[in-house]
Formats: structure tokens, sequence, C-alpha cells
């Protein structure tokens, strides 16, 4: 099949962040990766990616992804097991704003992605009465050319202010990172975010993640897991832990300044990553959830290892065959020696663990890179990497399980009352997801929704009109906010940005040029902040 990868950036919070359809998540370059604040220049993770891995007919089988060794291709699994012969039709990154379907209710300006919605491949719509259309009955009905039906009242189904969808599947080429066979899994990724300029999930992304086995028998012994290269601005400088009670595991500065041009600075920040639901727990006679109920319908696993490595050599690198990958996804080193409480998890004790460095560098207490020994000596700080994991689990043939998980940032007075910030950052994004608070924004727990100000006064009409070939667009930015203006098509489709970047209050004016363009109706729309604008044009020659 061709292989191909798309990627969207994301611009609903302060976090701008590349999404890929790869099975990868973040891959430094141009534009940013995962930078927050946005357009601050820094980048908070150098890399990241989803791993699953399991026994399919008591054979292992894995689908992982570091940097540009990715194992997940464009497109859904048919009802014989096969990919597409071409990726290409589904080689498709789509991604729908609140204000997109506000803009189109408002003046009917469609965008392309709100136009091309995959309804039929599964991506989460809406019907007329505002409820969620069945899952599977979207899967059995037309998958390739089932398109939303925005005439017919249906609306994605989009969580938080920006929702980006996308279907991939691990048959359609080579496994040439794990060197394993396929698992024969269909996967749709959600990732969302939302604006809350007063709260810490302005500063949250999150990502939800169905798997389809697609197979004739079962997944059994499953696991998924979050690899984050996390380079927190300076890459060589960092700490990791643990925190068990979250489920989160975090990465921290070594020390409260974090240097070179790639650097925060003083009192830099930290990040986090846990499940706020984990995959549906398969009968094991176990509490997985905590709750004090054993085996209830539907109980979900928790986060049930946090682990890392650094850059570098030997044991401590990153898993290089299948069995490696999953060697870490249960708490191993990639030489299958479990890891141990104490000192670099390996040699200091013969207790096993599954959480690294679970102690409170805060305070020092317990084993943190803070006080690796019981001592209070510290480690060097250094480039770490991190993972979450949870499992196992089991898929059986033609059922589904999903999960989801948050990546949060937080920044304190300094480097330790950043993980103080982290902390609270993170009970807020889990507070606000278990209340449903991205389908429903009023939810948000103690945190007003931003009244987004009306801008159809800031938008002039542009200047003269109808054009031949040039013309001048005019708006007013009423307050320092990042502005992002833009001329579209009648199909909504982007033909070109005049403006992405952040402006200070006053007027401004820029030139549009449509000579290499037909004749035709043209939008131009504006968005400052939280809010947009979006007024119509005429190019005649």
């Amino acid at each position: 099949m061709t292989v191909r990868k798309v990627k969207r950036i994301w611009r609903a919070n302060n976090v701008r962040a590349r999404i890929p359809n790869t099975g990868g998540l973040f891959y430094r370059g141009q534009p940013s990766v995962y930078e927050v604040p946005r357009f601050s220049g820094t980048n908070a993770i150098f890399a990241g990616s989803i791993w699953i891995g399991g026994l399919v007919d008591g054979s292992l089988r894995v689908a992982a992804a570091r940097y540009t060794q990715t194992e997940m291709w464009a497109g859904p699994i048919d009802d014989s097991g096969n990919p597409p012969e071409n990726c290409n039709e589904y080689d498709h990154v789509y991604s729908v704003r609140r204000i997109d379907i506000g803009d189109y209710e408002a003046s009917g300006l469609i965008t392309e992605d709100l136009r091309l919605w995959p309804t039929g491949l599964g991506a989460p719509t809406l019907d007329a009465n505002g409820n969620q259309i069945d899952l599977m009955s979207q899967l059995l009905s037309n998958r390739v050319s089932r398109r939303i039906n925005l005439a017919a009242g249906e609306r994605p189904a989009i969580r938080g202010d920006q929702s980006i969808w996308w279907v991939m599947n691990d048959r359609g080429n080579e496994h040439k990172s794990t060197d394993t066979p396929p698992l024969g899994i269909e996967v749709h990724g959600h990732a969302f975010a939302a604006y809350y300029p007063t709260s810490a999930i302005n500063n949250a992304t999150l990502y939800h993640y169905r798997i389809f086995n697609k197979n004739a028998v079962p997944i059994t012994e499953a696991y998924v897991g979050v690899f984050l290269n996390v380079d927190l601005g300076d890459f060589d400088d960092d700490y990791i832990g643990a925190d068990t009670s979250r489920g989160m595991g975090f990465v921290y500065n070594g020390d409260n300044f974090d240097d070179n041009q790639w650097g925060y600075g003083t009192a830099p920040p930290a990040l986090g990553s846990m499940f706020l639901q984990g995959p549906v727990a398969d009968s094991d006679l176990k509490d997985n959830d905590g709750d004090g109920l054993v085996d209830e319908q539907g109980e979900r696993l928790r986060t049930t290892t946090i682990g890392y490595w650094q850059g570098g050599g030997g044991y401590d690198t990153g898993p290089t065959s299948g069995e490696q990958y999953y060697q870490y996804l249960m708490g191993e080193w990639r030489d299958g020696r479990h890891f141990t409480f104490g000192g670099d998890a390996r040699n200091f004790s013969s207790t096993p663990t599954n959480f690294v460095f679970p102690g409170d560098p805060v305070t020092r207490e317990f084993w943190s890179e803070m006080n690796v020994d019981g001592l209070g000596t510290p480690n060097e700080p250094g480039d770490r990497i991190f993972f979450i994991s949870s499992g196992p689990f089991s898929i059986d043939p033609g059922e589904n399980t999903d999960f989801t998980f948050a990546i949060v940032w937080a920044r304190g007075r300094d480097h330790l009352d950043s993980v103080i910030e982290l902390r609270k950052a993170a009970d807020h994004v889990r507070s606000a997801f278990e209340l449903g608070a991205w389908d429903n924004p009023i939810l948000i727990p103690e945190d007003p929704v931003p009244a987004a100000p009306n801008l159809s006064a800031a938008l002039a009409d542009n200047f003269p009109e109808p054009f031949s070939e040039k013309t001048t667009i005019r708006y007013r930015v009423p307050h320092l906010a990042d502005v992002h203006l833009v001329v579209l098509d009648v199909l909504g489709r982007e033909v070109t940005v005049l403006v992405s970047e952040p402006q200070g209050v006053g007027d401004y004016s820029i030139s549009f040029n449509g000579t290499d363009l037909p004749s035709g109706v043209y939008f131009y729309r504006i968005e400052i902040g939280h809010a947009s604008a979006t007024r119509s044009m005429m190019l005649v020659k």
C-alpha cells in the first residue's frame, strides 16, 4: 500500500502539537511538536507514541512506534481482515473545532473537514436530536462513502473545543520496529483539547483510542502503553517520577534553571501523563479499578506500570524488538529482568516493582531521583524517557476496547513547586473528565466558561469588493491574542493563511492577491483567541 504520513496542528488552547496518523504522537521538527506555552518556541516533548502488544493464538504481536519507526497505517480493516490496497483515500486526519460548527450554523460556511467528517468510518457523530449515533451501526453502514449529513441535523460529536480524529491499522505494511507479525487491529484515534485560560485544562491535551480485534481468535495478555521522550525544554537536565496515587508518570527539571536555547529558563515546568480510563479488565478476581468491587461489568484497568530508560547504551536503552517492547509494557528491562526497588531500578535491591521513583521529590521522602538510596543522594540529571502502561486485558474477535489518557503541564514558582502544581492540574483534569466536561463544557469544575467576544464588528468588509486581482482585508484586535486569518473557498478548503501570530491591540490591514485563483465566492475568516468571524468576498475576472 502507499505509505504516507498526514499530520495536523493543534491550536485549541495553550498547547501547539503535531498529530500524525501513524501510531506516533509527536516528533520534533518544524513546525513545533509539543510546544507549551503556545508560540513560546519551547517544546515540552521531543517525541511520543502509543504501544500495543499481546498474544494472537499464543504468538506475540506488537504494534509500536518510536520516532519515525511507526507501525500503523491509514485506513480501516475490512470484514475479511484486509487493510486498504491503497491508503490514500484514508490518509487524512480530520480536525473540527466548536467554532467551525458555530460558523456553519451562523453563516453556512462549511470547512472541508466538517463536510468530509467520516461518520461511516466511526468518527463520533450526533444525530439531529443530539444523541450519539451508535458506533457499530455506523461501521456496518457503507463505511467508505458515509459522510456526515449536516443538512439532516447531524453534527460531529467533538470533545472540548477542537477534536482531531483518524483511523489506522497495523496490517498495512511491515513491522520493522518490532519485527513481529501484525496484531490484526483497527484503531480509531481521537485527540481533543479545551480552551480555558484560567484553568489547568488550558495546558492539557487528551487522547482516546479504540482498538478493534479484526482476527478470528482473541487477543490475550494485551497491554497498551504511552511512550514519551520528554525533553522538557533542555533535554539533558531532567528527572522522572511515578505518582502512584494518580497513576501518573512525570518529568521535572533537575534544578531551578533549564539551560540553553531550548530551555524554559528559571522556574522550569513539570509535565505528566496518566490514564484517565484504562482498557476494560478481564475477569480476574481482582479489584482493578480500586472501587471495592471485584470483576464488575465494564471494570476498567488503571495504570499498571510507570517505567523509564535513559539515553545511552546497555540494558537501560529503549527496546529494539517486539519482545523488548512487551517486556517494558510488563515492567521489565529489555533483558527481561524486572524493575526493582531503589537506586536506578535495577541493581539496588531484588524487590520487584512496577513503579519507578514513586517517592516525593519535593520532600525527598521515599525513593525518588532526589533520593535514590534512602540517604538523600540525588541522581545526576540527564536525558529521560518514560512510559506508562496498562494491562493485561483481552479483546475477543469482532469486539473492541478503548482507553483515554491525558498529558498535563504546569509551572510553579520553582522546579519543585512545578511538581506540586502538576499534581493539582492532574486532579483538576481528572475531575473534569469524570464529570464529562469535555462533552459538556459547563461542567468544568470550579472554572467558569469564558465568554467569547462578538467579533463581527472587528472584521470589516474587504475593499474593493468585488475585486479582480487584489483586495484589502481590515480588522481590529481588541486585546493581546493569537490571531489567525485565513481565506477559504466555497468548499471550506483553506486557500491561504494571511496571519497566524500573536498581535497586540490595534487596527490592522493585509492584502490578499487572487491573481492565480479562478473567479468565484471566497470567505475570509478571523480567529482572535477563542472567537471568530467570517465574511464573504467575490473575485471577478
